[in-house]
């Protein structure tokens, strides 16, 4: 585990939500200062927030290069497009004794805006916008979101993994990429016609079994993280 800098500044901006975007190993982006990667495992870590306009983002910086601490956003910041380093995890979790096939988005660029009730990463800021809500409980699947659609391609991308592409209502990409699916998710998805999307930090990606991956989505809700919306479902089936 890394040792990181956290100054007051910090602490105060980021309040609770500090332990979300606290990275335990080497920050996969390079220093914000000198643009060098985090390559020794025992060094000192700074963590630097930019904040300004009601949002901010998280980044680190070699504890030689500088301290821990908040600075303005440069001008002209352009936030990350929704499905920049956006990683997708499919699962199928039972809510109130129904087995639903569930899609959990987590961003991995660490920007968030900054609400009175909360601080949401921008993809769950996005949807939330986009008429999803938030969710504290997997025991009943959040409302459907109208003409949102998820489209599966069997075997379109490598063999055991599925290509998934996720629209929003006015054609927009909220997603493209690959996807690996456990047992039952498509005949699930196929018997619904609906996916559940879920969006915020639940830590999913790392953990080796599917009972964990659940327990942390489980916990995420519980903490106020989640944001979940039902959507459209469709595949096309692999090619000859």
């Amino acid at each position: 585990m890394i040792d990181l800098n956290i100054s007051d500044d910090v602490r105060a901006l980021l309040g609770e939500d500090l332990a979300l975007v606290a990275p335990a190993d080497l920050p996969p982006d390079p220093c914000i200062d000198c643009s060098k990667p985090f390559d020794d495992a025992t060094a000192t870590v700074s963590m630097v927030v930019l904040a300004g306009d009601g949002m901010v983002r998280v980044a680190f910086a070699h504890a030689a290069c500088a301290p821990s601490g908040v600075r303005p956003l440069p001008d002209g910041y352009e936030p990350p497009a929704p499905d920049d380093r956006m990683t997708i995890t499919a699962l199928v979790v039972d809510h109130s004794g129904t087995e639903l096939p569930v899609l959990v988005c987590e961003s991995a660029v660490k920007a968030y805006r900054l609400h009175e009730q909360s601080t949401d990463d921008l993809v769950t800021d996005f949807l939330l916008d986009e008429g999803f809500t938030h969710v504290d409980q997997l025991h009943q699947a959040p409302p459907t979101v109208a003409e949102w659609i998820a489209v599966l391609f069997l075997d379109h991308v490598a063999p055991e993994t599925d290509g998934l592409l996720i629209l929003d209502p006015r054609g927009g990409i909220f997603f493209q990429g690959s996807l690996v699916l456990p047992d039952g998710w498509l005949q699930q998805a196929d018997r619904h016609g609906q996916v559940v999307v879920y969006s915020g930090n639940a830590g999913l990606p790392g953990l080796d079994s599917d009972d964990a991956r659940t327990a942390a989505l489980a916990a995420a809700a519980q903490a106020g993280r989640l944001v979940g919306g039902r959507i459209g479902f469709t595949n096309a089936p692999a090619t000859a």
